[in-house]
């Protein structure tokens, strides 16, 4: 899945936002308090329910421009990564992408089912998100 989206916020506003989210989420998931030098190439596991757990690794992060992970359960692997260009000083342009590798014939049958079901949803949801970030920033 790929998407991008124009937004009324500066590129910096939008990494920060980002960078808050994933070091919140590394925080409750592990117990550590990391600064964001120290996120590329981190792992850890993150519990997704009582059942499902996921390695999640960060792959890559340039400061204001660029973020991306990979998450890899016992089914298959997802790489996303957001890539943020700055448009002008009030705006920048978000560019999403998201692959997933499945493991096995079958996994793979229901994985490109369930992603053409899904990309909908995923992409309106992220639209979402990131019209209430939008929004945060305008009331800040």
């Amino acid at each position: 899945m790929e998407m991008e989206i124009k937004l009324k916020m500066p590129a910096t506003y939008l990494f920060d936002q980002i960078m808050e989210s994933v070091l919140y989420d590394i925080h409750t998931q592990t117990g550590r308090k990391l600064k964001r030098n120290q996120l590329e190439d981190f792992e850890f596991t993150k519990n997704f329910s009582k059942t499902q757990t996921a390695a999640l690794k960060v792959t890559k992060i340039v400061e204001n421009e660029s973020y991306h992970f990979q998450t890899e359960n016992n089914r298959n692997k997802f790489e996303v990564g957001y890539e943020i260009t700055v448009v002008d000083a009030d705006h920048c342009l978000l560019s999403y992408k998201e692959s997933m590798t499945s493991k096995g014939k079958m996994q793979q049958m229901n994985d490109v089912f369930m992603s053409m079901m899904m990309s909908f949803f995923k992409k309106r949801n992220l639209k979402k998100m990131m019209k209430q970030i939008e929004g945060k920033y305008a009331t800040s």
